[in-house]
C-alpha cells in the first residue's frame, strides 16, 4: 500500500514539473519565438539578399574631396624656370641645331606649351647669346658673350653635347633701360639639354670625307673640314696643309719640299706626331686641279709639353 501511494505521488510530481515548464516556455505572453534553421558552415540561404554596407553618416558641412589635376611628368627635357616669385618646371622637346657659318644655334621648344622657346647661340663651346620667350610672349635674354651660367660640353663618345644651365640669369629685353635694378624682371633657369650626335645634325655631315678623333678618355669627335681647307708655303719650300672643322678644331699636316711627311698637329699643336711616328698617314698626288687626298689610319697623336716636344 505504501509503495503504491509513493509511486502515485512521484508520478503526480513529475506531471506537475512537466506542466510548469510547458507554461514557462509556451504560456508567457511577452515571449515571441520563430523557427530558425542553422545551415552547415557559413553558407547563407539561397534566397537571402546580400547585406548592405554600413555607411557612417557625415556631417552636413563636410565637402566632397577634390583631387587636383597634376601635370604629366616630363619625359623629354625639363627646365626649372623662375620669374619673380613664380617658378615652374617646363618640359621642352628635342634640341634643334642650326649651323650658320661659324655660329651654331641650339633651340628647344615647349613640349606642352608650344609658345615657349629657348635659343642659345655659340661659336664652338663659347656661348654668345641666349633668349627665352615665355607663353606670355615675354622675352628674357643675355648677349655679347655675357651669359654666365650656360656651359656647352665637348662631344661625348657618341658625338653628343650637354648644355648645362646653372643659376642662369636672363634679363627682360624691353628695349628701354631699367631704371630700378631692384624691381628689374629677370628669369632664372636651371637644367640640362642634350644635343643630337654630330653626325645627325643637318648640314654638319660631310659624306666621303672627314676624320674621327678618339681621345684616350673614350670621347669621339668627328672633324668635317667644312670650316675650310688650305695650305701655306713654308720658307724651306715645304707646305703646311690646314683642315678646319666648324667647331671641332683644326688638323695641320706639314710636309717638306720633297712631300715627305714632317708633322701632324691637332688642337693648336697640343697633340702632335713627328715624322716616322705619324703612322697611318698617306698623302696622294695632286690631281689636275691641284687637289690632294690625305688619309689617316689609326694615327696616334701625343700630348706635347710647353716646349713642343711629345710628352709620351
Amino acid at each position: 500500500m505504501h509503495n503504491k501511494t509513493r509511486t502515485t505521488l512521484i508520478g503526480l510530481l513529475a506531471i506537475g514539473v512537466i506542466v510548469f515548464f510547458w507554461w514557462a516556455y509556451f504560456g508567457r505572453s511577452d515571449f515571441t519565438h520563430e523557427e530558425v534553421r542553422v545551415l552547415p558552415g557559413s553558407a547563407a540561404p539561397p534566397s537571402a539578399a546580400p547585406s548592405a554596407p554600413v555607411v557612417a553618416p557625415q556631417p552636413e558641412s563636410a565637402a566632397p574631396a577634390v583631387v587636383a589635376a597634376e601635370r604629366a611628368p616630363c619625359r623629354e627635357q625639363p627646365l626649372n624656370i623662375s620669374i619673380k616669385e613664380r617658378g615652374s618646371t617646363e618640359c621642352f622637346g628635342s634640341t634643334v641645331v642650326l649651323q650658320n657659318g661659324s655660329m651654331r644655334t641650339y633651340r628647344v621648344d615647349g613640349a606642352q606649351d608650344k609658345r615657349l622657346e629657348l635659343r642659345i647661340e655659340a661659336i664652338a663651346e663659347r656661348v654668345q647669346s641666349a633668349q627665352l620667350t615665355t607663353g606670355d610672349n615675354l622675352k628674357f635674354a643675355c648677349a655679347e658673350g655675357n651669359c654666365p651660367g650656360i656651359t656647352i660640353s665637348k662631344h661625348d663618345s657618341q658625338g653628343v653635347r650637354t648644355i648645362t644651365l646653372s643659376r642662369t640669369l636672363l634679363r627682360q629685353s624691353s628695349g628701354a633701360p631699367i631704371a630700378d635694378e631692384v624691381n628689374e624682371r629677370v628669369a632664372h633657369i636651371e637644367g640640362r639639354l642634350r644635343t643630337l650626335p654630330e653626325a645627325q645634325v643637318p648640314g654638319m655631315a660631310c659624306p666621303g670625307q672627314g676624320v674621327t678623333i678618339v681621345t684616350n678618355e673614350g670621347g669621339t669627335t668627328a672633324l668635317c673640314p667644312s670650316g675650310g681647307a688650305g695650305f701655306e708655303i713654308l720658307d724651306d719650300g715645304g707646305h703646311r696643309f690646314e683642315f678646319s672643322g666648324v667647331d671641332t678644331g683644326t688638323i695641320y699636316v706639314t710636309v717638306n719640299a720633297s712631300n715627305a711627311l714632317q708633322k701632324v698637329e691637332y688642337d693648336s699643336g697640343a697633340l702632335t706626331c713627328n715624322g716616322a711616328e705619324c703612322g697611318g698617314v698617306s698623302i696622294g698626288a695632286a690631281n689636275e686641279k691641284g687637289e690632294r687626298t690625305f688619309s689617316f689610319m689609326n694615327t696616334t697623336l701625343r700630348e706635347t709639353l710647353s716646349g713642343g716636344n711629345p710628352s709620351g
